[in-house]
């Protein structure tokens, strides 16, 4: 009994991981999407976090967790769009 609940407890922390891992991959590709839009309607110079964040649908404390600012944002966006090309 002690080990069942073991193996139970073990797989539902496995679980509850891979739904935190889902749910921040699903927030910033929220957050990178958003900022593209961003960027194509008004430019990359004068980019809010505020701006992003209400556009991705999250709080900024939100994009904050998962990039340290906003030109980390656009570094990934960068390095996407150049991998992408390369191929």
């Amino acid at each position: 009994s002690g080990r069942l609940n073991e193996v139970h407890l073990q797989r539902t922390r496995k679980a509850q991981g891979m739904k935190r891992a889902e749910k921040k991959q699903d927030l910033t590709a929220r957050i990178v999407n958003a900022t593209r839009e961003l960027i194509a309607e008004q430019g990359v110079h004068g980019l809010k976090a505020r701006d992003i964040a209400t556009r991705a649908g999250c709080a900024l404390g939100g994009l904050y967790t998962v990039f340290k600012d906003i030109d980390e944002v656009v570094m990934t966006i960068n390095t996407t769009a150049m991998a992408a090309a390369a191929v």
